[in-house]
């Protein structure tokens, strides 16, 4: 059986877990099935079912099928609990994603029609939370990265320099007899320490550093022989490195599973393109003719509405002839199999007239309209060259021309006056009988030059 021979509409109304101290863990699958025509199956047909579970992917290895049947109500409704006729608990829910494929066979037998395959979501998994111990703590995320250290403080000023102890006695003068130096006195007493001088002022405040680590403490530099310059003020601190990558999350806790809410009916009047009332409606009719529209003379004509509904059809005469009417002819110059339909070779059948190996003359006229004629060959008939009984006169000129020889022709020559220009004859006379009799040049073509094309007629 095709898929598409079946309309199965899947509604997920309750897909829950029943976890059940005493019984197997199962899953809730409802469905309303429906015949090709969109009417659910009547009230207690016996559907077959199969469910598979597939590892990873939707097309991966398949760790779970049980096959099975259900009746339908007076919905077409199938209620299910997967896991009546095999057990799901060495199913590693933990482990990857799982994906549920639904084969049924609404004749209830085991020829099942493959209707898709769904990822299994969250609430699935609480079979497995059901015995699970917590996940393992994610690891730590990495320190984020030092920040530039932030630019040294501005140098305090040097305190005040102290007071010149006072100057040591001076020792006694030795005797004036030069001898002997005498040793040195003793070094004076050094003077007490100067009266410390004041603080230097504060260092100016540094340009705040890149975020990064805290820059170090800006240090002034002692002053001589004073107090240590304040301390330098404390450097901005740096961002914070980026947030460590998130642990796996834990298992989700396991609650209760509610009862299943009552079946809601279903019924009502249809709208929009259906009429009557659910579960069995129809579909409204737009008033157009059932049958085959088109042929090979006409092409069909349909007229669709904004939501693509057939709302008139007929059909329009295809114009084979660019408006030529019936009994036009035309010059045709494809091969005579290939002559269009409505349309025939004028050879003089039906109805069609004879133009094969024929010019074609307007008529109107001269010559009347379907009126033959003419030949496809030709002779002519010269006259005699003398006609018996023409008198005739002349004479020669002077310079010798043709007449002369013409008259000698006739005459006959005087001495060597034929041959002497300078001199002039007159000449006259009458035919005799003797004359060349006319001829016939025999049959021609009268054909010029062509280029044979057919003759083709509308005909309908």
């Amino acid at each position: 059986m095709k898929k598409k021979s079946l309309l199965l509409q899947v509604i997920f109304l309750l897909f829950n877990l029943i976890l059940m101290a005493q019984s197997p863990q199962q899953l809730n699958y409802q469905a309303v099935v429906r015949n090709a025509a969109g009417t659910p199956l009547s009230n207690g047909t016996l559907v077959g079912l199969q469910f598979q579970i597939h590892d990873s992917t939707a097309t991966g290895t398949v760790i779970y099928r049980e096959s099975s049947q259900a009746t339908t109500n007076q919905f077409g409704l199938i209620t299910y609990a997967i896991g009546t006729n095999a057990s799901l608990a060495a199913i590693q829910w933990g482990v990857g994603q799982k994906w549920l494929q639904v084969l049924i066979d609404p004749t209830g037998g085991t020829n099942y029609v493959d209707m898709g395959t769904t990822q299994l979501l969250s609430v699935p998994y609480a079979l497995f939370a059901a015995n699970s111990a917590p996940g393992a703590q994610g690891p730590t995320g990495l320190q984020g990265i030092q920040g530039a250290t932030g630019p040294q403080g501005v140098t305090g000023h040097n305190g005040t320099n102290g007071v010149t102890g006072a100057t040591g006695p001076i020792g006694n003068t030795g005797p004036a007899a030069v001898g002997a130096t005498g040793p040195a006195g003793n070094t004076g007493a050094t003077g007490p320490q100067g009266v410390t001088g004041n603080n230097g002022a504060n260092g100016a405040i540094g340009a705040t550093g890149a975020p990064g680590n805290t820059g170090a403490a800006g240090v002034g530099a002692t002053g001589p022989a004073g107090n240590t310059g304040a301390t330098g003020p404390q450097g901005v601190t740096g961002n914070d490195g980026a947030t460590g990558l998130t642990g796996n999350t834990g298992p989700a806790g396991v609650g209760t599973t509610g009862p299943t809410g009552a079946t809601g009916t279903f019924g009502g009047p249809a709208g929009g393109d259906l009429t009557g009332s659910y579960p069995n409606p129809t579909l409204i009719t737009t008033g157009v003719t059932p049958g085959t529209y088109g042929d090979s003379n006409q092409v069909a004509q349909l007229t669709v509405d904004a939501n693509g509904r057939v709302t008139s059809a007929g059909n329009v005469n295809i114009n084979m002839g660019g408006g030529i009417p019936v009994g036009g002819i035309i010059l045709w110059s494809g091969s005579i199999a290939n002559i269009p339909s409505s349309w025939h070779i004028c050879d003089g059948t039906n109805g069609t007239p004879n133009l094969q190996d024929n010019f074609v003359i307007g008529a109107g006229n001269s010559y009347a309209v379907n009126t033959t004629g003419g030949a496809a060959n030709h002779s002519h008939t010269t006259p005699p060259l003398i006609v018996p009984g023409l008198t005739f006169s002349g004479s020669t000129n002077a310079a010798g021309s043709a007449n002369e020889t013409q008259y000698a022709a006739i005459n006959g020559c005087c001495g060597n006056e034929c041959s002497t220009p300078g001199h002039s004859h007159s000449y006259s006379g009458t035919t005799g009988t003797g004359s060349i009799a006319a001829n016939s040049t025999g049959v021609a073509s009268s054909l010029p030059p062509y280029y044979a094309l057919a003759y083709i007629m509308r005909i309908n």
